[in-house]
């Protein structure tokens, strides 16, 4: 019997015995427990705000228990509201369904949400310790008595799903298809490549939003005191109706308008119109020049979220609010500030640096067969904890 032990986060290993069994099988050694190894699980809320323009999506999802495709990832660039979408979800299904949330972001996170999971579910931390952890995991969530939604956030990089060298098709990884009629797993991530997902995973791409619909988020933030519903729209647009975007820029248009224009900051901008100005006349950092005809990529919606972003931060400094201070530290002092959608520019912390899942090397070859090669080179080291607020 040959054993081998791949640099799978410390935490997997393979054992070949083809030579005794003419087959390979895999075992999943957890990490050390640790008494901080339990966080919250539940589902964040959702502002009082409708969620625009996602009804049939939402719809659909809502209606998931009722038919066989139960592993649904929502796919599409960041900023585009996928999150929301989830928490919407939650929120709908919450009165009657036992709902647990968990972080994809890193590999300790995701960790930590299992055990939380796992402990809820009522296995004993001897159980956690076992090498068939995720098995034990997989056949209480089958046997919940209750009807269940796992949601998976921020998936970006899939490999975080998987165990040692398992591929995700094969079922026997952290995501597997659902046995049971009474679960639901929904998953959010920016790679929606069909050989990245399972054949049993059902995709569902998430765009930006409808001109009508980026343009009525703008009211519901602001106010009809910033504008009419035409100059929301035209705004809208000229952001590329990218919901974070429109959230920022809502946002901040919602707090300038909030303040007596006796005491408000003369630069301040307070409506529709001025926004959409400062943004043509290159008034904010970064400008944003997406027309009707224009299709919204990474880049620029990068470019207006920094924009934007970079606008707000001035307005909670101007006003002493102690986190813009803290948040601006983490801009670099060129006059071009980062995009969050872009990792290679991301602000970061003044610990290690590590790259982002988003943008790992990957494998060469790996989707020459359909899904993920193995190999033990695409692991990274355990990450440190990271200061609050850090999203290094």
């Amino acid at each position: 019997m040959t054993e081998f032990s791949p640099e799978a986060h410390g935490a997997s290993r393979q054992v070949n015995i083809g030579a005794i069994t003419g087959s390979t099988s895999f075992a999943f050694t957890p990490p050390e427990p640790k008494p901080e190894d339990l966080t919250p699980i539940t589902a964040p809320l959702r502002a009082g705000h409708p969620l625009r323009g996602r009804d049939e999506l939402l719809n659909d999802l809502v209606s998931g228990w009722k038919g066989a495709e139960r592993v649904r990832v929502l796919h599409g660039m960041g900023g585009c509201g996928k999150t929301s979408i989830a928490a919407e979800l939650a929120a709908r299904v919450s009165p009657h369904t036992d709902v647990w949330w968990l972080s994809a972001v890193d590999n300790e996170q995701f960790y930590t949400g299992l055990r939380t999971l796992a402990r809820s579910l009522g296995l004993s931390t001897d159980q956690l310790d076992t090498a068939n952890y995720p098995d034990l995991l997989w056949n209480r969530l089958d046997a919940h008595p209750r009807r269940w939604l796992l949601i998976v956030d921020n998936a970006d990089d899939a490999d975080v799903l998987r165990i040692g060298g398992r591929r995700l098709s094969w079922g026997t990884s952290w995501l597997r298809p659902i046995r049971s009629p009474q679960g639901l797993v929904v998953v959010t991530s920016r790679d929606g490549g069909e050989d990245t997902w399972a054949d049993w995973c059902t995709l569902h791409p998430v765009d930006v939003l409808s001109n009508d619909d980026a343009g009525q988020v703008l009211i519901d933030l602001a106010g009809s005191r910033s504008g009419d519903r035409e100059s929301a729209a035209v705004l809208a647009e000229r952001l590329g109706n990218l919901p974070l975007a429109l959230h920022i820029a809502g946002s901040y248009l919602a707090r300038t308008g909030r303040i007596s224009p006796a005491f408000a900051d003369p630069s301040a901008l307070r409506t529709f119109n001025a926004y959409r100005d400062a943004l043509d006349a290159g008034v904010l950092t970064l400008s944003f020049p997406v027309g009707p005809t224009d299709d919204l990529t990474p880049r620029p919606a990068g470019a207006v979220i920094g924009a934007t972003w970079a606008l707000s931060l001035d307005l909670l400094s101007v006003r002493g609010i102690a986190q813009a201070v803290r948040c601006s530290a983490f801009w670099p002092a060129s006059p071009k500030r980062p995009s969050p959608t872009n990792s290679s520019s991301s602000p970061r912390c003044s610990r290690s640096p590590r790259t982002s899942p988003a943008s790992r090397a990957r494998p060469s070859g790996r989707r020459s067969s359909g899904s993920r090669t193995s190999g033990s080179s695409r692991w990274p080291s355990r990450p440190t904890r990271r200061p609050p607020g850090c999203r290094c």
